[in-house]
């Protein structure tokens, strides 16, 4: 890409606003491992950014919309294919001018721009052409998971890679699948890099003993399987153990979900609820206190994506649950990790998949505390760095 050493490290992240999902964690990991190698960091954030991330991470307030919040759309334009075309064209207008309005970069920087959807990746690609930055492109999210034949998502994303200045810039993923589908869309190398925000020691061992507290952790949705639990509601009852939820400040789903359907399952005497957001030493004190994690997630939507949770499960030495035909699926297949693949993303698979975990719990307990070492050697963030810095270093595809 070039020779000129990188002595200056910027962060685009238009997400990060306070500790809500893995934002923070990410950044302040990335960042810290920047500081000790010497070089200087700028990070770019949502404008409401909180003073605290303000005086801990430097995190400057610039960008006006998370790549979670979509455009509104005129009238003539809401709903339906019109929607899932004019919608991101217009997210990346604005994130256009955003971007326009930042200081160039110097040859010595590079500018990482990580998390980003197709809402934002045309802006900023036709951004790093245009100033012929340096950067490095992180792609965590799927292609069109519906694989559409005429699809919104994958011209956005082609028209995002054509745009790119290949002598300038690198792309990088975090999963195998992820970055078989973004090379084949793209006709480049793509670069897996690991997960940098995972915990650097284990859970203290925990006896595994019935009724297992089994985790339910981060963003309610029904698209991460709470819909499942709370379809299945009375027959917990039926299996040992405890389910430990956490319901977010913003849950997702359908009216009946967030009406009936949840509120009838935080009831119920083998369910405990988290409620709201939690700080960081909170967030990883549930994992120290639990047997197994859920990483159900729909594979229609998250096929091939990475998960925080089960990357920071695996590296704590705790036992999965995790849904089919997805990367999570793939480590524990590998022995990477240590759990249950469900037999199908459903309720009552779900449901026998936790009745099997039920059956193996030491063993599992035992096969997770074995994988935590090597996983954690894998995804440290010092081989992160090295592969976020150095573009010639080997890639997978």
């Amino acid at each position: 890409m070039t020779d000129t050493p990188v002595t200056q490290l910027w962060i685009l992240d238009p997400s990060l606003r306070d500790l809500q999902g893995h934002h923070y964690e990410y950044n302040r990991a990335v960042i810290r491992e920047a500081h000790r190698r010497g070089l200087a960091t700028t990070l770019y954030a949502h404008r409401d950014v909180s003073p605290a991330l303000q005086a801990e991470l430097g995190a400057i307030p610039y960008f006006a919309r998370t790549i979670y919040e979509q455009a509104a759309l005129p009238r003539l334009c809401s709903g339906g294919r019109a929607a899932r075309w004019a919608e991101p064209w217009l997210c990346n207008r604005a994130l256009a001018r955003d971007l326009a309005r930042l200081p160039a970069p110097g040859h010595d920087t590079l500018v990482f721009a990580h998390t980003v959807m197709h809402r934002q990746a045309v802006a900023l690609a036709h951004w790093q052409r245009a100033t012929g930055a340096r950067m490095n492109l992180l792609l965590r999210y799927p292609p069109d998971p519906a694989q559409r034949r005429f699809s919104a998502i994958d011209f956005f994303y082609r028209r995002a890679l054509a745009a790119l200045d290949s002598s300038r810039a690198e792309l990088s993923t975090d999963t195998e699948r992820l970055a078989r589908a973004y090379q084949q869309l793209s006709g480049r190398a793509v670069t897996v890099l690991p997960i940098p925000h995972v915990p650097d020691q284990p859970a203290p061992p925990r006896a595994a003993t019935p009724p297992y507290r089994i985790l339910q952790i981060g963003h309610t949705s029904t698209q991460k399987g709470c819909g499942l639990l709370a379809d299945l509601a009375e027959r917990w009852s039926e299996l040992p153990v405890q389910l430990r939820i956490q319901v977010s400040a913003r849950p997702y789903g359908d009216a009946d979900f967030l009406q009936h359907r949840l509120p009838r399952l935080l009831t119920l005497p083998a369910v405990s609820a988290i409620h709201g957001n939690l700080e960081s030493h909170a967030y990883y004190a549930e994992f120290a206190d639990c047997d197994a994690v859920l990483a159900v997630y729909d594979p229609a939507v998250y096929r091939g994506g990475s998960s925080g949770i089960f990357a920071e499960a695996v590296a704590f030495g705790k036992p999965v649950i995790a849904s089919p035909d997805s990367w999570m699926a793939d480590e524990i297949h590998a022995g990477r990790a240590a759990g249950i693949v469900l037999d199908a993303y459903s309720a009552e698979s779900l449901f026998e998949g936790v009745r099997r975990y039920t059956k193996q719990a030491q063993s599992l307990a035992e096969q997770a505390r074995a994988c935590s070492a090597p996983w954690r050697a894998r995804h440290a963030i010092t081989t992160f760095m090295d592969l976020l810095l150095t573009p010639d270093a080997p890639r997978h595809a």
